[in-house]
Protein backbone atom coordinates (compact mmCIF):
# COMPACT_ATOMS: atom_id res chain seq x y z
CA UNK A 1 0.00 0.00 0.00
CA UNK A 2 2.82 2.42 0.79
CA UNK A 3 3.83 3.06 -2.86
CA UNK A 4 0.28 4.31 -3.46
CA UNK A 5 0.48 6.77 -0.56
CA UNK A 6 4.07 8.02 -0.29
CA UNK A 7 6.09 9.72 -3.00
CA UNK A 8 9.40 8.81 -1.39
CA UNK A 9 10.13 5.53 0.41
CA UNK A 10 13.49 4.39 1.80
CA UNK A 11 13.04 0.99 0.17
CA UNK A 12 11.67 -0.71 -2.92
CA UNK A 13 10.06 -4.11 -2.42
CA UNK A 14 11.05 -5.43 -5.85
CA UNK A 15 14.62 -4.15 -5.62
CA UNK A 16 15.49 -4.65 -1.95
CA UNK A 17 13.65 -7.78 -0.80
CA UNK A 18 13.58 -11.46 -1.69
CA UNK A 19 10.15 -12.95 -0.90
CA UNK A 20 10.35 -16.29 0.93
CA UNK A 21 6.73 -17.21 1.69
CA UNK A 22 3.44 -15.81 2.79
CA UNK A 23 2.79 -16.83 6.38
CA UNK A 24 -0.76 -15.90 7.32
CA UNK A 25 -3.70 -13.61 6.78
CA UNK A 26 -6.01 -12.16 9.38
CA UNK A 27 -9.61 -11.09 8.86
CA UNK A 28 -10.94 -7.69 9.71
CA UNK A 29 -14.46 -7.24 11.00
CA UNK A 30 -16.99 -4.56 10.10
CA UNK A 31 -18.64 -3.25 13.28
CA UNK A 32 -21.12 -0.58 14.35
CA UNK A 33 -22.51 0.63 17.66
CA UNK A 34 -25.44 -1.56 18.84
CA UNK A 35 -27.76 1.47 18.77
CA UNK A 36 -27.36 1.94 14.99
CA UNK A 37 -30.69 1.15 13.28
CA UNK A 38 -29.33 -0.99 10.42
CA UNK A 39 -29.15 -4.59 11.61
CA UNK A 40 -27.13 -5.96 8.67
CA UNK A 41 -24.61 -4.80 6.10
CA UNK A 42 -27.31 -4.87 3.42
CA UNK A 43 -29.50 -2.55 5.50
CA UNK A 44 -26.52 -0.31 6.17
CA UNK A 45 -25.60 0.00 2.49
CA UNK A 46 -29.21 0.73 1.52
CA UNK A 47 -29.38 3.46 4.17
CA UNK A 48 -25.99 4.95 3.26
CA UNK A 49 -26.90 5.14 -0.43
CA UNK A 50 -29.94 7.27 0.36
CA UNK A 51 -27.96 9.60 2.63
CA UNK A 52 -24.59 10.30 0.95
CA UNK A 53 -21.87 11.90 3.10
CA UNK A 54 -24.08 11.77 6.20
CA UNK A 55 -22.47 8.74 7.86
CA UNK A 56 -18.79 8.41 8.61
CA UNK A 57 -16.21 5.70 9.10
CA UNK A 58 -13.15 5.59 11.32
CA UNK A 59 -9.64 4.42 10.49
CA UNK A 60 -6.34 4.07 12.39
CA UNK A 61 -5.00 6.97 10.32
CA UNK A 62 -4.82 8.50 6.87
CA UNK A 63 -3.27 6.16 4.33
CA UNK A 64 -3.30 3.14 6.63
CA UNK A 65 -4.43 -0.29 5.49
CA UNK A 66 -7.72 0.17 7.33
CA UNK A 67 -8.33 3.47 5.56
CA UNK A 68 -7.64 2.13 2.07
CA UNK A 69 -9.63 -1.06 2.66
CA UNK A 70 -12.68 0.86 3.85
CA UNK A 71 -12.45 3.26 0.91
CA UNK A 72 -12.37 0.29 -1.46
CA UNK A 73 -15.40 -1.23 0.26
CA UNK A 74 -17.47 1.93 -0.12
CA UNK A 75 -16.43 2.09 -3.78
CA UNK A 76 -17.64 -1.47 -4.24
CA UNK A 77 -21.08 -0.86 -2.72
CA UNK A 78 -21.60 2.62 -4.16
CA UNK A 79 -21.85 4.45 -0.84
CA UNK A 80 -20.31 7.80 0.13
CA UNK A 81 -19.06 8.06 3.71
CA UNK A 82 -16.90 10.66 5.42
CA UNK A 83 -13.48 9.50 6.58
CA UNK A 84 -12.50 10.20 10.20
CA UNK A 85 -8.82 9.31 10.83
CA UNK A 86 -7.56 8.50 14.32
CA UNK A 87 -4.11 7.92 15.79
CA UNK A 88 -4.34 4.14 15.93
CA UNK A 89 -6.81 1.29 16.32
CA UNK A 90 -7.52 1.95 20.02
CA UNK A 91 -8.75 5.54 19.61
CA UNK A 92 -10.91 4.55 16.62
CA UNK A 93 -12.53 1.70 18.54
CA UNK A 94 -13.11 3.94 21.56
CA UNK A 95 -14.86 6.46 19.32
CA UNK A 96 -17.14 3.74 17.98
CA UNK A 97 -17.84 2.41 21.48
CA UNK A 98 -18.78 5.95 22.44
CA UNK A 99 -21.12 6.20 19.42
CA UNK A 100 -19.05 9.05 18.00
CA UNK A 101 -18.51 7.47 14.56
CA UNK A 102 -20.82 5.34 12.45
CA UNK A 103 -18.84 2.30 11.35
CA UNK A 104 -15.34 0.86 11.55
CA UNK A 105 -13.41 -1.89 9.77
CA UNK A 106 -11.40 -3.23 12.70
CA UNK A 107 -8.84 -5.94 13.13
CA UNK A 108 -10.57 -9.05 14.46
CA UNK A 109 -8.38 -9.36 17.54
CA UNK A 110 -9.11 -5.77 18.61
CA UNK A 111 -12.88 -5.85 18.12
CA UNK A 112 -13.55 -9.43 19.23
CA UNK A 113 -13.84 -8.80 23.01
CA UNK A 114 -16.36 -6.00 22.39
CA UNK A 115 -18.36 -8.17 20.00
CA UNK A 116 -18.46 -11.04 22.50
CA UNK A 117 -19.67 -8.60 25.19
CA UNK A 118 -22.22 -7.18 22.73
CA UNK A 119 -20.78 -3.71 23.02
CA UNK A 120 -20.40 -3.71 19.23
CA UNK A 121 -22.57 -5.24 16.51
CA UNK A 122 -20.67 -7.16 13.83
CA UNK A 123 -21.84 -7.01 10.24
CA UNK A 124 -19.36 -9.23 8.43
CA UNK A 125 -15.87 -10.65 8.15
CA UNK A 126 -13.67 -9.14 5.44
CA UNK A 127 -11.84 -12.27 4.29
CA UNK A 128 -13.03 -14.90 1.82
CA UNK A 129 -13.43 -17.42 4.66
CA UNK A 130 -15.19 -17.05 7.98
CA UNK A 131 -13.13 -16.38 11.09
CA UNK A 132 -12.51 -19.22 13.54
CA UNK A 133 -13.49 -17.25 16.68
CA UNK A 134 -16.78 -16.14 15.05
CA UNK A 135 -17.90 -19.09 12.90
CA UNK A 136 -21.51 -17.87 12.60
CA UNK A 137 -20.58 -14.44 11.27
CA UNK A 138 -20.80 -14.46 7.44
CA UNK A 139 -18.26 -12.89 5.13
CA UNK A 140 -19.03 -9.88 2.96
CA UNK A 141 -18.85 -12.15 -0.08
CA UNK A 142 -21.49 -14.44 1.41
CA UNK A 143 -23.73 -11.39 1.72
CA UNK A 144 -23.38 -10.49 -1.94
CA UNK A 145 -20.56 -7.93 -1.75
CA UNK A 146 -17.56 -8.63 -3.98
CA UNK A 147 -14.93 -7.57 -1.47
CA UNK A 148 -12.02 -9.38 0.18
CA UNK A 149 -9.45 -7.90 2.51
CA UNK A 150 -7.12 -9.48 5.02
CA UNK A 151 -3.94 -7.98 6.41
CA UNK A 152 -1.25 -10.51 5.63
CA UNK A 153 2.15 -11.46 6.98
CA UNK A 154 5.11 -12.87 5.10
CA UNK A 155 8.80 -13.61 5.33
CA UNK A 156 11.45 -11.78 3.29
CA UNK A 157 15.23 -11.83 3.04
CA UNK A 158 17.62 -9.22 1.61
CA UNK A 159 17.46 -9.07 -2.18
CA UNK A 160 20.83 -10.70 -2.87
CA UNK A 161 20.25 -13.74 -0.65
CA UNK A 162 21.31 -16.87 -2.62
CA UNK A 163 18.45 -18.85 -4.12
CA UNK A 164 19.41 -22.01 -2.23
CA UNK A 165 19.06 -20.13 1.07
CA UNK A 166 15.67 -18.71 0.07
CA UNK A 167 14.50 -22.18 -0.96
CA UNK A 168 15.73 -23.68 2.31
CA UNK A 169 13.91 -21.03 4.33
CA UNK A 170 10.78 -21.53 2.24
CA UNK A 171 10.81 -25.27 2.89
CA UNK A 172 11.24 -24.72 6.63
CA UNK A 173 8.44 -22.13 6.69
CA UNK A 174 5.99 -24.41 4.91
CA UNK A 175 6.83 -27.22 7.34
CA UNK A 176 6.33 -24.96 10.36
CA UNK A 177 2.96 -23.79 9.08
CA UNK A 178 1.67 -27.37 9.29
CA UNK A 179 2.41 -27.78 13.03
CA UNK A 180 -0.87 -28.39 14.94
CA UNK A 181 0.33 -26.28 17.87
CA UNK A 182 0.95 -23.29 15.63
CA UNK A 183 -2.32 -23.71 13.76
CA UNK A 184 -4.19 -23.83 17.08
CA UNK A 185 -2.50 -20.59 18.13
CA UNK A 186 -3.39 -19.02 14.78
CA UNK A 187 -7.03 -20.08 15.09
CA UNK A 188 -7.40 -18.28 18.41
CA UNK A 189 -6.32 -15.04 16.73
CA UNK A 190 -8.45 -15.58 13.64
CA UNK A 191 -5.33 -16.17 11.54
CA UNK A 192 -5.21 -18.49 8.54
CA UNK A 193 -1.94 -20.11 7.52
CA UNK A 194 -1.09 -19.21 3.91
CA UNK A 195 2.17 -20.95 2.91
CA UNK A 196 3.37 -20.29 -0.62
CA UNK A 197 6.34 -20.71 -2.91
CA UNK A 198 8.60 -17.67 -3.43
CA UNK A 199 7.22 -17.34 -6.96
CA UNK A 200 3.61 -17.39 -5.74
CA UNK A 201 4.49 -14.77 -3.13
CA UNK A 202 6.02 -12.50 -5.78
CA UNK A 203 2.83 -12.74 -7.87
CA UNK A 204 0.67 -12.05 -4.81
CA UNK A 205 2.66 -8.94 -3.90
CA UNK A 206 2.29 -7.67 -7.48
CA UNK A 207 -1.49 -8.19 -7.41
CA UNK A 208 -1.78 -6.45 -4.02
CA UNK A 209 0.28 -3.49 -5.23
CA UNK A 210 -1.97 -3.09 -8.26
CA UNK A 211 -5.17 -3.52 -6.22
CA UNK A 212 -4.38 -0.92 -3.58
CA UNK A 213 -2.81 1.53 -6.01
CA UNK A 214 -6.07 1.57 -7.94
CA UNK A 215 -8.08 1.92 -4.72
CA UNK A 216 -6.05 4.95 -3.61
CA UNK A 217 -6.43 6.59 -7.02
CA UNK A 218 -10.19 6.05 -7.15
CA UNK A 219 -10.58 7.41 -3.62
CA UNK A 220 -8.58 10.52 -4.62
CA UNK A 221 -6.01 9.94 -1.90
CA UNK A 222 -3.17 12.29 -2.80
CA UNK A 223 0.40 11.09 -2.33
CA UNK A 224 2.19 12.40 0.73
Amino acid sequence: MNPAIYKKLPYDVKRDLAPISRVSSQPSILVVHPSFPAKSIKEFVALARTRPAIFNFGSPGFGTAGHLAAELLWQKVGASLVHVPFKGIGPALNALLGDQITIYLSSLASALPHVVQRRLRPYAVSTAKRAGPLPKLPTLMEQGIDFEYGPWYGLFAPAKTPKEIVDKLNKATIAALSFPELLHLFEGQGLEATPSSPQEFVAYIASETKKWGAAAKTANISMQ
